[in-house]
């Protein structure tokens, strides 16, 4: 089932907003399709805020259920990156843990599917196969630009790319690789940290795959 996720309420996301004012000022914009908000006067830690919830008709009544419910869910803070911790609380059904089919963005799916530690299959894009803007210069000549939707995930991939490039893969933390997982799977799927961890997705004996994927190099290494 479909996480939810609680957003405390603020100047900027009042209780009662609508999904498109409340998810981009924590950082959840790019999950907007779909989205539905319903006003909540006591959260986790008996904060006001709003639920957001991506419901499930075909799922049935199950899907269909939307809100705080403390006896039936488990809340997550969100992880802390620029010292902001709490800036939203995921829920997650107790008995109905999220699978990838039921946080898909998109269809067909971009990349390659690979196992993670929940025991399903999720497509990871590389960048070679994300669509770009065809643009012109004034020459006429065409110009492709990726589009940025997919920068956040790119920028990570790059990054370590260029590390290894200068060999300094002593640098690159666990950290840095499930993040930029993270992102690439964020492209196809509505996926956040929080939600990854509670699914226990990445370990160290399987992220090998999906990190040489992401930053292309199981490409290079075929072309050679």
């Amino acid at each position: 089932m479909h996480w939810q996720v609680f957003i405390p309420e603020s100047e900027s996301a009042p209780q009662g907003a609508q999904p498109g004012v409340v998810l981009p000022t924590v950082g959840l914009g790019a999950f907007l399709e779909g989205a539905e908000a319903f006003p909540c006067p006591s959260g986790p830690d008996g904060r006001s805020g709003n639920v957001v919830a991506w419901r499930d008709p075909s799922k049935g009544a199950a899907g269909m259920q939307m809100g705080f419910r403390p006896d039936e869910q488990t809340a997550i803070d969100a992880i802390g990156f620029g010292g902001e911790p709490d800036r939203y609380t995921i829920l997650l059904w107790n008995d109905r843990l999220p699978k990838p089919g039921e946080l898909e963005r998109r269809s067909p799916l971009y990349g390659k599917p690979f196992d993670l530690g929940d025991g399903h299959q999720w497509a990871f894009p590389s960048p070679l196969e994300l669509p770009a803007d065809i643009q012109h210069n004034r020459a006429g000549k065409p110009l492709y630009l990726q589009k940025p939707e997919f920068h956040a995930f790119t920028r990570l991939a790059d990054d370590i790319v260029e590390r290894i490039e200068r060999q300094e893969t002593e640098t690159i933390t666990d950290g840095d690789i499930v993040a930029c997982l993270i992102e690439a799977l964020a492209i196809n799927y509505r996926l956040t940290i929080e939600v990854a961890d509670a699914l226990r997705l990445f370990s160290t004996s399987n992220i090998g795959g999906p990190l040489e994927h992401v930053t292309a190099f199981d490409r290079f290494a075929e072309a050679g």
